[in-house]
């Protein structure tokens, strides 16, 4: 099983020789960046999603090779941000659903 992971701000700041192609990524941080992550299989227990601050490679990183570990971060930082909203949004949907079928009809009698 996959563990959630939280990337800090300039968590990759000494690393002068990291290559994003040299990164492990847990499978739900590759699936929302590759754009084929799916709210129906994180339903069905995917891991929860990792938190990756915006600047996770300083910015003053400026080698070709950190550029693209910087682009990568703030691709999905922004990615995962749009999807804790697409799933609190299904939770909150879920929950007022099952709510309503708790009162069931004849409990009013």
């Amino acid at each position: 099983p996959e563990a959630t992971l939280n990337i800090e701000k300039c968590a990759f700041s000494e690393c002068a020789h990291l290559e994003l192609s040299k990164v492990k990524w847990p499978k739900t941080i590759q699936l929302i960046v590759e754009g084929s992550f799916d709210l129906k299989t994180y339903l069905r227990g995917f891991p929860q999603i990792s938190i990756m601050h915006e600047n996770a490679c300083c910015s003053w990183i400026t080698q070709k090779v950190q550029l693209e570990l910087t682009q990568y971060c703030k691709k999905y930082h922004l990615l995962s941000k749009c999807w804790f909203w697409i799933i609190s949004r299904d939770f909150s949907r879920r929950e007022k659903i099952m709510t309503k079928k708790r009162i069931h009809p004849s409990s009013f009698q």
